[in-house]
């Protein structure tokens, strides 16, 4: 991106009305170039189209912020998209003309066309269709929800959906301020409530007594706007006809289905409901599955979440050798954003399970707060993050700051999603840092700290510290000299005796010359062993420990800084808990997209893209 450059003539005004302009090229090619025109000007300039949006911009005042420099992305309907919308609303004929559409906002107040407004806009200039991913927008509207993106096929051809609903009918048009995608609909905040979306939802009302029976409705029942501060929730809905398959015909079947020697018969009910509510949280269906486990409402209960192919399952587990199927979660019409959380449609009926410990493969650097700074997530870095930025991170000294930085490191690549937390922990710098882990499960784990190492031996860059687990100091010392480049050649079961493993994977560097099985064993062979990539090889994965947790649910974690000189940094990447009957060394994790690479996928031949 190149910063626009003005004339000294035009810098004094800006200087002088206390103004800052950013101009910025995109880096993608775009469908529509329109260089001399901002998000506002543009809706005027194309008036057959977005004369009725325009004109909603004047009538609430909001035209002036899209008529000036700044980051936006936009997604307006058009003059077609509202005719069809007011004729719903009854508010103006399906053949009305754009004058008639526009003399039909007088039956509208202007709070309710300003969140329409503000609903449709991002306070991000980078979020063009290239950025698209299936599930929600990385930024929130400006009213303060996530838009969902989704593909699908019309009269044999694809198209690209917003909200489930609203067809993109022109996108990635580029204006000096921003981005603007045209939609065939009109899309618009959702202000019921969980508990009153399900209420009022045809053939859920098994689920909506209970929620009322249980006491879990006033919960679920709390507007955004009446908190002082925001508390999201998650909901996963299950259908009558779904429950009805599963023997349950009414509120009571749930208690007598589900009473057991653990869960007496008149709790039975609140601790299924509370089961399928996870509190605090605002998870979309792409949330869950980098969460790999997210805590429920039921005490000390969580769900673990599991992706495989198109699929996103709850509960799919393996213990003792044996697969326990999980539950499909019904993604087409998941990802139903209410006015306090969103809403997942179940495809099966799911209780309380037994639960042991399982793996979790920590990107630490996935972060909420990163996740919502416009332009920066996996895109760009964003130095000097003050304590207090990140709820789940802080460390010591209070004025120190750290950095999250995406892309290489003196040409190496080798870490997750290409990002990291680079954090100069030593005790003249930052002499403590303590982050708050997603959900464990209560049990035994072998704790893997993923970094990037120094492989020579030089003083003023090695960092070494003590690594604390719930205020409890581990058994290992961690030091980014060590590394497994250093030992090319040796086994996981040789890198395991001296505290270190591989954990990343670089599908480019394995890719058979040719279609030949000799090839392709060589390949799969060099994968396995990994030992050392010009890249991936700066990498390596240091055991900090063993560690017991004793109560499922969020734990804490803690580098403190033994010595390190004044180069001395840590490129924090990703940690592993890894329970400790498990194996240590694979899946390894693929670099770039952060999939799961298993050893038997690759010994098969099955080769990640």
């Amino acid at each position: 991106m190149k910063i626009q450059k003005y004339n000294l003539f035009w810098a004094f005004l800006i200087i002088t009305a206390v103004l800052s302009f950013t101009r910025c090229e995109y880096p993608y090619e775009t469908k529509t170039i329109t260089e001399d025109l901002l998000i506002g000007e543009y809706f005027e300039e194309h008036a057959d189209t977005f004369s009725v949006f325009a004109s909603i911009l004047n009538k609430t005042e909001n035209m002036a912020f899209l008529k000036s420099y700044g980051e936006y992305t936009c997604f307006a309907p058009t003059n077609d998209a509202f005719r069809s919308y007011f004729a719903q609303q009854g508010i103006a004929q399906e053949s009305a003309s754009n004058q008639e559409l526009i003399n039909a906002l007088e039956s509208l107040n202007n709070e309710e066309l300003t969140d329409l407004v503000r609903y449709s806009v991002i306070k991000d200039d980078t979020i063009s269709s290239e950025m698209f991913i299936d599930g929600r927008m990385n930024t929130p509207t400006m009213y303060g929800h996530y838009l969902t993106y989704s593909t699908s096929t019309e009269g044999g051809k694809l198209v690209e959906i917003i909200n489930k609903t609203a067809i993109i009918e022109e996108k990635d048009i580029s204006l000096l301020n921003g981005v603007l995608h045209s939609l065939k609909t009109v899309i618009e905040p959702e202000k019921r409530t969980i508990a009153q979306y399900i209420e009022e939802l045809e053939g859920y009302s098994i689920f909506a007594e209970a929620l009322k029976e249980t006491g879990l409705y006033e919960e679920l029942n709390i507007p955004i706007s009446a908190q002082e501060d925001t508390s999201w929730q998650t909901f996963f809905a299950v259908s009558d006809e779904i429950l009805k398959a599963d023997g349950i015909t009414s509120v009571d079947d749930i208690g007598e289905k589900y009473a057991s020697e653990d869960i007496p018969a008149d709790t039975a009910l609140y601790k299924y409901m509370a089961y399928h509510i996870l509190p605090g949280q605002y998870q979309f269906v792409t949330d869950l599955v980098s969460s790999q486990a997210v805590s429920t409402r039921a005490p000390g209960e969580v769900l673990t979440v599991k992706s495989k192919g198109n699929e996103v399952l709850i509960n799919d587990d393996i213990f003792a050798g044996v697969h326990e199927p999980g539950f499909n979660i019904n993604r087409d019409i998941s990802d139903q954003t209410a006015d306090n959380g969103v809403i997942h449609f179940m495809k099966g009926n799911f209780f309380v399970k037994v639960r042991y410990p399982f793996a979790v493969y920590w990107e630490v650097t996935d972060q909420p707060e990163i996740k919502k700074m416009p332009g920066v997530f996996r895109k760009t870095s964003a130095y000097g993050l003050v304590n207090g930025q990140l709820e789940n991170i802080s460390w010591q000294p209070q004025d120190a700051t750290i950095d999250y930085s995406v892309g290489a490191v003196n040409g190496a690549y080798g870490h997750i999603f290409n990002d990291f937390f680079a954090i100069y922990l030593r005790p003249a710098v930052v002499q403590s840092v303590k982050l708050t882990t997603p959900t464990l499960v209560k049990g035994s784990y072998k704790v893997w700290v993923c970094m990037r190492t120094q492989i020579a031996d030089v003083a003023t860059k090695n960092s070494r510290f003590y690594v604390y687990f719930n205020g409890e100091q581990t058994t290992k010392i961690v030091d980014n000299r060590k590394s497994y480049s250093a030992g090319s050649g040796y086994s996981d079961g040789e890198l395991n005796l001296i505290d270190l493993k591989i954990y990343n994977y670089d599908p480019t560097a394995y890719q058979p010359e040719d279609e030949s099985e000799t090839a392709l064993q060589n390949i799969v062979q060099e994968g396995i062993a990994n030992n050392w990539v010009t890249n991936t090889g700066r990498y390596g994965s240091q055991l900090a420990g063993t560690v017991i947790v004793e109560e499922t649910g969020k734990q804490t974690i803690e580098f403190v800084a033994i010595s390190g000189g004044v180069n001395a940094q840590v490129w924090l990447d990703q940690i592993h808990f890894i329970p400790v009957n498990e194996n240590q060394n694979w899946p390894r994790i693929n670099w770039r997209d952060g999939s799961r690479v298993y050893k038997e996928d690759l010994e098969a031949g099955i080769l990640p893209e």
